[in-house]
């Protein structure tokens, strides 16, 4: 064999080992193609998955491949294509607002407590909607626990009211009554509506300071009817297509799947299409008490020490009005109806006796508030830092009248308990706030 023939196979052999290795290098490249190919695909998904996808809709994938073998493209599979449906989610969802009670007061008009309701779910629903009231003793967004029903006065009970955008806060006349929410949507931006329960005030006007009343708000979702009322079938375990946790996805099938948290209402499990949450009115009032005294300070005999009430004997009223409510109270006037055969004293003496008083000459009524939280101006502060007023009518506030049978003190609480101060310390005419007491003291002379 010619050495030109040895170097014939060699050369043969030689394009054998490459085209081997050409096939095994493609053959491993395949898979990684393939994996990058699927990596591609899976961030396209997942580029989308911030999108609400209405239930039902079909979604659909293909993969396509090419490959060479030895360098030479090969012929293109067929385009590998899978669809499967979008779940049914039903999660609805009912909130209490602020997780604080509403104050209501004896006397007040329309008190009402504010929910949101949002369907958090991809389809449409309609939602039916139950007010009721917390058992007795029952756990409410207070420290308190529920001691009285308020819609317990015989009338027609609770109302729900839809906000028709008519304001913040309830407005009789532009919100609407419902028994339910319509069409609620799952697109953000119309997937969530606000209710007002709304009850009768009558209740309202035989009840005290710190009772509560606790409100829930059940929400039950429907399958959308498409128009108004409430026709649809209710969502719940028996409805078809139904799938529980346990149960295996079926690729082609519109499954309904409940993913709501568990209400607060008793028997509102997580995963029953339905949800609730509590709120609560608690009754803030001013609890007014009044008390006078009377003690002598001086006689003519005795001076101060232990005065008698003898004739031109000082003696001192002290009037104190305490607000240990809740609320704050309104002042308006006070007025003392005192003894004709008394005179008033002009001075308010030091000693209580004929001297002119620390208030100076003319400066008769002394007045200080205790518990005071205000800002200081006008008012007295909790030291007990003492104003002085006149008695005549020289527009402080403080006037006394005289009639045959009777003279009278009166006080005009706006003047003497003026506006001032700024938030959270400030105060409007006449308030008395809740742990304040504003002592009045006057001095007479026994005739």
């Amino acid at each position: 064999m010619t050495n030109e023939h040895k170097q014939s196979q060699e050369r043969t052999k030689e394009n054998k080992r490459n085209t081997i290795m050409n096939i095994e290098k493609k053959t491993i490249q395949l898979p990684l193609m393939i994996g990058a190919m699927l990596f591609a695909i899976a961030l396209l998904v997942s580029g989308n998955a911030f999108a609400i996808t209405e239930a039902g809709t079909d979604v659909t994938n293909s993969v396509t491949l090419t490959y060479e073998v030895g360098g030479f493209p090969q012929p293109v599979p067929s385009p590998t294509t899978v669809t499967f449906k979008v779940d049914r989610e039903i999660k609805i969802i009912v909130n209490e607002t602020d997780s604080t009670p509403t104050s209501v007061s004896p006397g007040q008009t329309i008190p009402y407590v504010t929910f949101t309701v949002t369907n958090d779910g991809n389809d449409v629903i309609d939602v039916a909607l139950t007010a009721a009231n917390v058992a007795t003793g029952g756990a409410t967004v207070v420290a308190g626990n529920d001691n009285f029903d308020a819609d317990s006065d015989g009338n027609t009970g609770y109302k729900i009211y839809l906000e028709a955008g008519g304001g913040a806060g309830f407005q009789v006349g532009s919100d609407t009554l419902i028994t339910h929410v319509d069409e609620l949507g799952f697109a953000t931006g119309s997937n969530e509506v606000t209710v007002y329960v709304v009850v009768d005030p009558g209740v309202l006007n035989t009840l005290t300071d710190g009772d509560v009343s606790g409100v829930t708000l059940l929400g039950d979702a429907y399958v959308s009817d498409g128009g108004a009322g409430i026709t649809g079938t209710q969502y719940t375990t028996g409805i078809a297509n139904y799938a529980g946790s346990t149960d295996a996805w079926v690729q082609g099938t519109e499954q309904i799947i409940f993913t709501d948290a568990a209400g607060t209402v008793s028997g509102d499990t997580a995963g029953d299409a339905s949800h609730s949450d509590t709120d609560a009115f608690i009754v803030v009032d001013a609890i007014i008490t009044m008390s006078k005294t009377v003690t002598t300070v001086w006689d003519p005999f005795n001076g101060t020490a232990n005065p008698k009430a003898i004739p031109g004997a000082y003696i001192k009223y002290t009037v104190t009005i305490a607000n240990s409510g809740s609320a704050s109270a309104t002042l308006t006037t006070i007025e003392d109806v005192i003894s004709t055969m008394t005179a008033f004293d002009p001075d308010f003496s030091a000693d209580g006796g004929p001297t002119v008083g620390p208030g100076g000459a003319g400066k008769g009524v002394r007045m200080y508030v205790t518990g005071d939280t205000g800002s200081g101006g006008a008012r007295a502060g909790v030291d007990g830092t003492e104003i002085y007023f006149t008695n005549a009518a020289d527009g402080d506030g403080v006037v006394t009248t005289t009639t045959p049978d009777k003279l009278t003190l009166t006080l005009n609480n706006a003047a003497i308990l003026p506006a001032e101060g700024a938030a959270p310390n400030d105060y409007t005419l006449g308030e008395l706030e809740p742990g304040e007491a504003i002592v009045i003291e006057y001095q007479l002379i026994i005739q």
